[in-house]
């Protein structure tokens, strides 16, 4: 089990912090820093945080009590008018043969439902609908039902699976960490970043692969951008016997940033981001959790 903090720096109407935050990958590091990656940049620096200090983060979000974690998409499908739907998963029809494959299913309920599709929920799906089911069936196998029966039978089908508590302005802990990462990226935190996300990650949890910018998506699945983040510090609470990696899965292969902007929805798709699915540690760059690490 894990414990993690992600700092997300938001980027306000008329506050153009992007333009401030220039990577030099020239200047002097932290000892125990290093650079996993020029593009996108990806600093570590091994040992940031002190054990006592890792331990009153972790304190203070315990007092708080931790909640289990959501993602803008869990319950989409209960709500989503079915004109909507139906629109929203023509999208998913990559051909536009008007049937579904497995990979564009998968896709879909990924989206639409928060979900990692495995062979059983396919399994089933086939056989309640046939191979390569049309539109209209697909959309009214009433999905909601679906996705939420095995998310309770298998919740590590989850999008995401963990718990996390929230630490707002008021908090001492978040307050001493952004000064201290502000020091360290030439950056003033304090004024833009949001509150800090504590998470726990329990046996088998996750976080799929995911876009972290604060994209908010328009009816029909394209990128509607709001308030976007321009970067994310995270910090190791914990050390773990196994499992616990980060992994940057499009680090390393042939995926551009137009080819990541061309996707129809926030989630990641693709080769790349099955991959992921299936084996997220062994897929780009991974990133080794210890206690500490920045």
């Amino acid at each position: 089990r894990i414990v993690v903090i992600g700092l997300m720096l938001g980027q306000e109407e008329g506050v153009l912090l992007k333009e401030q935050f220039v990577a030099d990958f020239d200047a002097p590091l932290p000892a125990g820093g290093r650079w996993l990656s020029q593009d996108p940049p990806i600093l570590e620096v091994d040992d940031w945080m002190s054990r006592k200090a890792c331990k009153r983060i972790i304190a203070e979000a315990q007092h708080l009590g931790l909640a289990a974690s959501t993602t803008p998409k869990a319950g989409m499908l209960r709500h989503m008018p079915p004109e909507h739907l139906m629109q929203h998963l023509a999208g998913f029809d990559g051909d536009g043969d008007g049937r579904f494959s497995r990979p564009e299913i998968r896709a879909s309920l990924k989206m639409a439902g928060a979900l990692l599709a495995d062979v059983q929920l396919l399994d089933d799906l086939e056989e309640h609908l046939g191979a390569y089911p049309t539109l209209h069936a697909f959309a009214s196998a009433n999905l909601a039902d679906i996705v939420e029966t095995a998310m309770q039978a298998r919740p590590w089908l989850q999008l995401r699976m963990s718990e996390q508590a929230w630490l707002g302005t008021t908090s001492r802990q978040r307050q001493t960490l952004l000064k201290k990462l502000s020091q360290l990226l030439g950056v003033p935190l304090a004024e833009h970043a949001e509150d800090l996300q504590v998470v726990r990650y329990p046996g088998r949890g996750q976080y799929a692969c995911h876009h972290d910018a604060g994209v908010r998506l328009s009816v029909n699945g394209r990128f509607a951008h709001s308030k976007l983040r321009v970067l994310t510090a995270m910090i190791y609470l914990s050390d773990v016997n196994s499992g616990g990696e980060t992994a940057f899965p499009y680090v390393g292969t042939s995926t551009t940033l137009s080819d990541v902007q061309e996707f129809p929805v926030r989630s990641c798709q693709g080769d790349v981001a099955t991959r992921a699915e299936e084996a997220c540690n062994q897929t780009g760059l991974v990133v080794q959790p210890r206690r500490g690490k920045l």
